[in-house]
């Protein structure tokens, strides 16, 4: 292997290793971009978007970071106050987790705000998904996606 391949699989082992985007040194628009495909292409699907925002890129197919012992994984790690936790990757997961557990210690409300771009589509949808419905919905059928589907408010 020369030297000039090995620096091109550094950069994308790089940006496939690259968590959130806040990280990115340089930034620009071809950085990003570069940076989601090679995680999508590992299946890597989220990417953090500085502390409270999570880029999720569809990927047509099952991906096992979508399985119900990996939502149990995220809640465990945010019960988990311990110096050495392991950090898991970014998930939609953890956003859900974040906002339902700081809502039960606090007694604050709160909500989740999607913005989904289709290509087909020009105009973003917006949902908004408060945690105390999700939950509810989610007991009833037992199915987190079935919570994500029933918006509080949405936006065609």
């Amino acid at each position: 292997m020369n030297r000039h391949s090995t620096a091109a699989m550094n950069a994308h082992q790089r940006l496939e290793a690259a968590t959130n985007l806040a990280g990115l040194s340089p930034i620009s628009d071809d950085i990003i971009v570069a940076c989601l495909r090679e995680r999508f292409m590992t299946d890597h699907v989220y990417t953090n978007i500085g502390s409270s925002g999570v880029v999720a890129l569809n990927p047509h197919k099952y991906v096992a970071s979508n399985s119900d012992s990996m939502l149990h994984k995220y809640a465990a790690e945010y019960r988990d106050s311990s110096e050495h936790k392991e950090k898991l990757p970014p998930h939609v997961f953890q956003i859900a987790n974040n906002a339902y557990y700081h809502m039960r210690r606090t007694t604050q409300d709160q909500c989740i705000l999607f913005r989904c771009v289709v290509a087909s589509t020009p105009q973003p949808r917006l949902m908004l998904i408060h945690p105390s419905t999700a939950v509810k919905l989610g007991a009833e059928s037992r199915r987190t996606d079935a919570s994500l589907s029933s918006p509080c408010w949405s936006s065609a």
